[in-house]
């Protein structure tokens, strides 16, 4: 789960410029990435 959230930013950051990034998420790609699951 950590590696496929971590691929997700990674992929996300290099992708875009700035900070407009986060504000240009879904509501639930924002969940998706900011939820921690236990498994």
């Amino acid at each position: 789960m950590l590696t496929e959230k971590t691929q997700l930013s990674n992929d996300l950051i290099s992708e875009t410029s700035g900070e407009n990034w986060l504000t240009e998420m879904s509501n639930q790609e924002l969940k998706q990435l900011f939820t921690l699951e236990a498994n």
